[in-house]
Order: C-alpha cells, then sequence, then structure tokens
C-alpha cells in the first residue's frame, strides 16, 4: 500500500508521545491489521472477514465499518478503554468517515475526496495535502 511520508512522521511523532493510537476503517482486518502492526498501532477497529476452517469465506462477520458504524465502534472503544474524549483526533478521507468527524474535538481531512470537500466547505477542518514529494 501507498504510505505517505507524511503520515509516516505524523505516525512517530505521536508514537514519541505516547499517544494511542487506533485505526479504524472499513477496510478489511486481513488487510489493515497487519499494516497497523508494522507501524505500531495500539488497536484495529476494522470489517472483519469470516474465517472457516483456516480459509477466507468472502463473508462478512458483522457489519462494514463505515459511517456511523464507525462513529458508534469509536465511541464504545473510547468508552471502555476510558479515555478523555475530549483529546481524540481523526484523520479522514472518505464520505464515510463524516459522521466520526462531527464528533472528535481535532477533526483533520486528508486528501479528501471531492464528496467529502463539498460537505464540509463550512465546517472548520484543518485540511492536509500529503503527497510522495
Amino acid at each position: 500500500p501507498k504510505v505517505y511520508k507524511s503520515a509516516y512522521d505524523l505516525i512517530n511523532k505521536y508514537k514519541q508521545t505516547q499517544t494511542k493510537l487506533v485505526s479504524i476503517s472499513g477496510c478489511n482486518d486481513i488487510i489493515l491489521k497487519p499494516l497497523n502492526d508494522y507501524f505500531g498501532f495500539d488497536h484495529t477497529i476494522s470489517t472483519k472477514l469470516e474465517i472457516n476452517n483456516k480459509k477466507i469465506t468472502g463473508l462478512l462477520q458483522g457489519e462494514y465499518v463505515l459511517k456511523n458504524i464507525k462513529k458508534r465502534r469509536a465511541l464504545k472503544y473510547i468508552l471502555y478503554n476510558n479515555f478523555k474524549f475530549i483529546k481524540t483526533a481523526f484523520y479522514a478521507d472518505s464520505i464515510n468517515d463524516f459522521p466520526l468527524m462531527n464528533i472528535v474535538n481535532y477533526p483533520f481531512l486528508i486528501n479528501p475526496d471531492q464528496k467529502m470537500k463539498s460537505l464540509v466547505l463550512n465546517k472548520k477542518y484543518e485540511f492536509l495535502e500529503w503527497t510522495n514529494s
């Protein structure tokens, strides 16, 4: 997968301050968890694929982690771990992230798609443009 240098640097900055890093994505766990383990995320919340007899069936185990489901799972994680919600940040790039963007104190949009840009014109989100240069 493509990893921007800016993303790598930001992850390392958070790790140096011992900030809990939680990845939440609609991407499936088979792809996302190894990547998050490599970067040292503390927890991964993702869409789970069903595995039966050590084989991926192609079916979901639960729901796609999108939109309000993403928001609900993030809130559950924050409450379960007794985190201070006021200190949460979220980095997003998709319309599927919009419900969660509206409840965090530090919302960042990274290379947002056109739908996301049109929804947030009147909001005070910080825009980050990441490139490989």
